[in-house]
């Protein structure tokens, strides 16, 4: 395993771990697809924000970022496809 922080051109694959690792505990399809922009990892928040990712195999398994403003842990999403 490798934790290394998040790149600009990985928002797009972070925003589907986010959106998959939330859709593991069920929730119907449309409230998943209401939550799809709170889900958003953009380029932008990349820049502003510590944004660090879990990697298996040079596979992204996890991120976690926090924000600076509040200093707090803001998301932490996993997806593993065996689970």
């Amino acid at each position: 395993m490798n934790i290394r922080k998040a790149l600009l051109e990985e928002s797009e694959k972070l925003s589907e771990l986010a959106y998959k690792s939330k859709a593991f505990w069920g929730y119907p399809k449309d409230f998943l697809d209401r939550c799809k922009d709170d889900l958003r990892v953009t380029a932008e928040y990349i820049t502003e924000n510590p944004v660090y990712i879990m990697e298996d195999d040079k596979k992204i398994i996890a991120f976690y970022s926090f924000t600076l403003n509040e200093k707090k842990l803001e998301s932490l999403f996993i997806h593993i496809q065996n689970i």
